[in-house]
């Protein structure tokens, strides 16, 4: 399996706004599907400042439609954060694993060196295996991101 990350643009908003309206992808995310195409737009430009970027994920059978996104952000001196979200068709078939390498790689090509960190709730044990057989390691919880009750994120790190 062979996937593309574009950098996000204007053009890619419509597309994922569509793509990120099944409730099942915030069963573990503490906000919900966007009401809007500029309240999605606004979410993008948020969640990657101060510094960061980010990606339309595609896969190489069909890249002209994303099947979800991903970021990076600067959290400190080489020191990044990484997300994904992948679109609920394309659960269980290895992308987010693929996500997180790429973003690896795109992390190693600009910046050579450092921690990435990343965060699961504790219930999402597909995105936990995804980061495990990317190399993170779990370094500790997280009680700030609550969804629901009794739930937390597992936080996990690996070097660079």
């Amino acid at each position: 399996m062979s996937i593309s990350l574009r950098p996000l643009g204007d053009d890619a908003i419509s597309p994922l706004f569509e793509l990120l309206q099944n409730e099942d992808l915030y069963r573990y995310l503490t906000f919900p599907p966007p009401r809007s195409l500029d309240e999605l737009a606004h979410r993008l430009e948020v969640d990657v400042r101060p510094e960061g970027h980010a990606f339309t994920v595609h896969r190489a059978e069909k890249p002209e439609l994303p099947i979800g996104f991903c970021r990076y952000r600067i959290e400190g001196p080489n020191k990044y954060e990484i997300g994904y979200m992948i679109g609920r068709d394309f659960w269980g078939q290895g992308y987010a694993t693929c996500v997180v390498a790429a973003l690896l790689k795109e992390l190693a090509i600009r910046f050579g060196v450092g921690v990435v960190l990343a965060a699961a709730d504790i219930g999402n044990v597909a995105s936990i295996r995804a980061l495990e057989r990317s190399g993170f390691l779990y370094s500790g919880f997280s009680e700030t991101l609550l969804k629901r009750e009794g739930s937390f994120n597992l936080e996990y790190a690996r070097p660079l």
